[in-house]
């Protein structure tokens, strides 16, 4: 299949170079990445960096986080993005508010959205139906579940184990 090829895949750059020289970045309609790892080791950060990367390319990206607000998951984007401490955007720093503003209204201007969900806005936890809903309404190409343990199996009986859970909502 690979080598005569008539049609070139297209992916999504992660935004780290060592990796898109490896997988070339993420395979559109192929990939569902899955990041394991304990609490507080950055799995959030890199999920934030991940479709940051995507929308600069200016993909429709959307992030659904099960446990953080969105004004931690903003100041998450804006840290990576412009390098605004994380610090100063939670507590605030007159010294930084101009430089703020400015950078609000650039984006404001970049010419698609980065879309964020929570269980707020999906009125409690999220489902697969309330993503897929998200994501048709929104016209997403890229989709972040940040916290896979905090969506639920609509599907699911009281019998199922975890693991099967999971693989309903993947």
């Amino acid at each position: 299949k690979y080598i005569n090829r008539s049609e070139v895949p297209s992916f999504i750059g992660s935004g780290f170079d060592e990796l898109d020289n490896i997988i070339h970045g993420f395979e559109m309609g192929e990939e569902l990445v899955t990041l394991l790892a304990r609490p507080n080791q950055g799995k959030s950060w890199l999920l934030t960096a991940f479709g940051m990367a995507a929308w600069l390319q200016n993909y429709r990206v959307g992030m659904y986080s099960g446990e953080m607000e969105m004004a931690n998951i903003g100041y998450r984007f804006d840290t990576l993005y412009k390098q605004f401490s994380n610090r100063n955007l939670t507590f605030g720093n007159e010294q930084e508010a101009e430089r703020y503003r400015q950078y609000i209204e650039f984006l404001k201007k970049w010419p698609v959205p980065f879309f964020i969900k929570t269980r707020k806005e999906m009125d409690g936890r999220a489902t697969v139906p309330k993503l897929e809903r998200f994501v048709e309404a929104n016209e997403l190409d890229y989709l972040i579940v940040d916290q896979f343990s905090l969506v639920d199996d609509y599907r699911c009986n009281k019998m199922d184990q975890t693991r099967t859970q999971y693989a309903h909502i993947a």
